[in-house]
């Protein structure tokens, strides 16, 4: 098998993201000297470079997508994270990653409960509905990722505030917290969130302190295969980390990160990886073999290298 040469990584500098990720140098490098481990070539690229023509650049080529979002600097719009994986998906680019309409599906709270209800996977109950139970609500934006806008309130308080489509109100579910990531369909192992030092309901992005991610050897059976099953229901690709708490002995799915982070230092998914025995650099190169895996096994034939607006020559290939 021919591997799919080279691959593009898109990124985004920290003050062109709607909410100031960093991609840092460090992890730039990282990933492509995971890939010269392989063999393989790379090449870093701006989004703003792509966005008014990324066809000729990206076409026919696998593309790491770390583009979570972008601020059109010229003061024109703002694109969210799907937006951008479809621009780059309809310009023929082979995304490394979850294509544009799961990252919508899994990014819209509601939308991806009621799927995941509808296969029988148990979801935060709303609060007013006939389930809800509990002294505490978790306030989150319907729309979103990394745990942003989330708070914890009391019943009362949650009931007092007007109506918002925009924000769901859940039940707090007050069981041990876990994260599962999963990477070429696998589960690696579960990890025990732990969220500062309070000791009252605690919320990823609610609950201030640092977060750990301990190994539990209590921990429940079948949360790797309930975090594998959820891939399929919407969609997901490559990589994906899913967030759990327990009701009593059921698994109850928070959340599910659709384009997890690969910061270096506190992302979770390179921090279960390595739990699991895993190098940053083998955790890139597995991202990287399932998406190849996924685009085709075979390069039919390589076409001469274009000039595109990226500013270099990349080479063009035909997926069988």
């Amino acid at each position: 098998m021919r591997m799919l040469d080279p691959v593009l990584v898109v990124h985004c500098p920290r003050d062109e993201t709607p909410f100031g990720e960093r991609i840092s140098e460090e992890m730039l490098s990282a990933i492509g000297n995971a890939l010269d481990e392989q063999g393989r070539r790379s090449k870093v690229i701006p989004y703003s470079a792509l966005h008014d023509n990324p066809g000729n650049c990206v076409r026919g080529n696998l593309v790491f997508n770390l583009a979570y979002g972008w601020i059109d600097p010229r003061g024109w719009r703002r694109f969210d994270q799907p937006e951008v994986a479809r621009r780059l998906r309809s310009a023929g680019a082979l995304l490394i990653g979850s294509e544009p309409d799961a990252l919508e599906r899994a990014q819209d709270k509601l939308a991806c409960a009621e799927v995941l209800a509808h296969h029988g996977i148990a979801i935060p109950h709303m609060l007013g509905s006939k389930e809800f139970a509990g002294d505490f609500v978790v306030r989150k934006p319907r729309f979103g990722a990394c745990h942003r806008g989330v708070t914890i309130m009391g019943v009362s308080d949650a009931l007092a505030l007007p109506i918002s489509p925009g924000f769901l109100l859940q039940e707090y579910v007050s069981g041990p917290e876990y994260t599962v990531g999963v990477v070429d369909g696998r589960a690696l192992p579960a990890m025990r969130v732990i969220v500062g030092d309070a000791s009252g309901p605690t919320a990823l992005g609610a609950t201030p302190g640092d977060v750990r991610l301990l190994t539990d050897a209590d921990q429940p059976t079948g949360l790797d295969a309930l975090a594998e099953s959820i891939g399929p229901m919407l969609g997901l690709d490559d990589y994906y980390r899913i967030d759990i708490r327990m009701r009593g002995d059921v698994p109850v799915v928070l959340d599910v990160n659709a384009l997890p982070n690969l910061g270096l230092e506190r992302s979770f998914l390179p921090m279960i990886a390595e739990a699991a025995g895993w190098s940053y650099g083998y955790l890139i190169r597995a991202i990287v073999s399932s998406a190849e895996r996924r685009w085709g096994a075979a390069v039919e034939s390589t076409i001469p290298a274009v000039a595109g607006t990226c500013g270099s020559a990349i080479q063009k290939v035909t997926v069988a």
